[in-house]
């Protein structure tokens, strides 16, 4: 995976996915905090309701034990125990208006009475001109209260209908929750809806009375809680409140998206918000971080055109952050290594021509040399007149063209020589104004004037004089040959600190007005035999490298345009007082 890959996928698990996460972390708390108001509310609801219910029952159930547990009540069960007639008679005679005027009193939420003995024969019944026979309504609940006697021991019991209508349970239940909320009143034995305010039958909350049954232990409801469940494709919540002592329980729902309609756009809005933040951040961390890495490939890229041979490859602007100084690294590194293997490359063909010039000393300047001496034997004659006129001229010209190869065998021999420089300290002012001196006829009968310049400062450098000076006047006579009449050399020397290991340096400059050197040719110009002259031998300047070399420097042409003439340099080590 490359660089910029790891950069975004460390993004995405640090920003990315968290974001992504809280946006729906967020979007998932608001719909159960919207959950969670809702049963809030109907339980609420449901719990009040059911209580207001208990205490109506537990009234109700005070007037029962009112009419179970009376003196007329007993004599009525006494007599009819002694299945006497006549005793039954008097005792309904007696009991009967005290019964009818307590019905009269406390029988408004009841739907009928009736006091059963044991066997649960009928003895009295009390209605509201029910039939006996009529089916018991939805809304009524049956309740059984015992009758004892004076011992304690049960002797009947009495059987109510409970009409919950004019009980005011109707009433109670019309409290709900929201527009489309309802709350109901089931019997958990059966899983029947007893009392629907809306006067409907088993037509609302029937999903959630089964679910709650459902969900109970052992099939059998005995807690209060909150349920979740469809109806009519709506998702609702149902809270339940059983009424205590009673098989009764009441249930308040409400539909979810009624309450959560009003936030949705807020809940949308906030996770589309979220994601588009997220997007524009990642758009803008991709971009910056393209503008991060990129100079980081560009160096990845540098580093493999160096490992390809090219110590001159496309690298990003340097800055004073630390791709920058990477940047100024890996420059100053391929500057070395090309210079490292210039210098390889220069001693191989050095170390090929030393072998060459070795075995030309033998080939070639004996033969020379005798042919050099016949041809000067034949000069003489020529002048003593012992040879045509005619053949004079051919005798000079062959007597040139071998002293110019014997130049070529001995700067050959020279080159590939194995020497060693003798270095002990000099001032370089005092070197370049030795090889100016020597110069300066040559410049002066070309009508080029030579100019200097000198730094000021110690520039005490380790040198052997002799070879540091012919380098020097090798590299004047060139100015002076590339320079136009009437024209200028320029020496200059200073002390600067930006030598290869960033030490001071003695930079000595070396400047023509001539038409200058091609771009296609500046490799080239320190390769042996390499020459732009018409009668050069291409070894000045390998010589001059060579013996800057030995001296620990550095010899290298200045890259400025082709067109302003030509500057070469010399940059040798400062000798400070500690080296010294």
């Amino acid at each position: 995976m490359t660089l910029r890959g790891r950069f975004l996928l460390l993004f995405a698990l640090l920003a990315v996915v968290p974001l992504v996460a809280l946006a729906i972390f967020d979007y998932y708390r608001s719909d159960v905090a919207i959950r969670g108001l809702v049963a809030a509310q109907t339980g609420d609801i449901a719990s009040r309701t059911a209580d207001a219910l208990r205490m109506r029952l537990d009234v109700v159930g005070a007037d029962l034990a009112l009419l179970a547990n009376n003196d007329e009540t007993r004599h009525l069960y006494d007599a009819w125990r002694g299945h006497d007639p006549a005793a039954i008679a008097r005792a309904r005679s007696t009991a009967h208006p005290y019964l009818e005027n307590a019905w009269r009193v406390i029988g408004r939420p009841l739907a009928w009475v009736e006091w059963r003995d044991t066997a649960n024969v009928v003895i009295e019944r009390f209605d509201h001109g029910v039939a006996p026979d009529v089916a018991m309504p939805q809304h009524q609940q049956l309740t059984t209260r015992r009758v004892t006697g004076g011992d304690a021991r049960g002797i009947g019991h009495i059987v109510v209908a409970i009409d919950l209508d004019s009980l005011g349970a109707r009433e109670l239940l019309d409290a709900h929750v929201g527009r489309t909320g309802y709350t109901v009143l089931f019997d958990t034995a059966d899983s029947r809806v007893v009392l629907d305010p809306a006067r409907r039958r088993s037509e609302r909350g029937g999903a959630a009375v089964e679910s709650f049954r459902s969900t109970a232990p052992g099939g059998s409801p005995r807690a209060s809680r909150s349920i979740k469940y469809v109806e009519r494709d709506s998702a609702r919540i149902a809270s339940v409140a059983i009424v205590p002592g009673q098989s009764l329980a009441v249930l308040s729902a409400a539909t979810v998206s009624e309450f959560a309609a009003p936030l949705t756009t807020v809940r949308a809005t906030n996770l589309v918000l979220s994601l588009a933040i997220t997007g524009v951040l990642s758009v803008a961390f991709i971009l910056l971080g393209g503008r991060l890495t990129h100079p980081l490939e560009m160096l990845t890229g540098a580093a493999d055109e160096i490992g390809r041979g090219n110590f001159e490859p496309d690298l990003p602007p340097g800055g004073n952050d630390e791709v920058g100084r990477l940047t100024g690294a890996v420059h100053t590194m391929a500057a070395k290594v090309g210079d490292m293997v210039r210098q390889l490359e220069a001693s191989r063909q050095m170390a090929a021509v030393g072998e060459f010039a070795g075995q030309i000393a033998h080939e070639i300047r004996n033969p020379l040399t005798s042919i050099k001496l016949n041809l000067q034997s034949l000069e003489r004659d020529a002048r003593d007149g012992l040879v045509a006129e005619s053949s004079r001229r051919s005798v000079e010209i062959c007597l040139d063209e071998i002293r110019r190869l014997d130049r070529i065998v001995r700067g050959v021999l020279r080159l590939g020589m194995a020497s060693r420089a003798e270095l002990r300290p000099v001032s370089a002012r005092a070197v370049v104004q030795r090889a100016m001196v020597v110069a300066e006829p040559e410049l002066r009968e070309r009508g080029v004037r030579l100019e200097s310049e000198y730094g000021v400062g110690d520039d005490t450098v380790r040198a052997d004089p002799e070879r540091l000076t012919g380098a020097l006047l090798n590299l004047l006579l060139n100015a002076a040959e590339a320079a136009p009449g009437g024209s200028s050399v320029a020496v200059t020397t200073s002390v600067v600190g930006n030598g290869p290991l960033s030490t001071k340096v003695v930079r000595i400059c070396i400047s023509d007005t001539g038409s200058g050197i091609p771009s296609e040719l500046r490799d080239r110009i320190f390769d042996p035999f390499f020459s732009t002259k018409k009668d050069g031998t291409g070894l000045g300047l390998a010589l001059a490298l060579r013996d800057v070399d030995d001296h620990h420097g550095r010899l290298y042409l200045d890259a400025r345009p082709a067109a302003s003439g030509a500057t070469f340099v010399i940059e040798l080590p400062l000798l400070t007082g500690d080296a010294a």
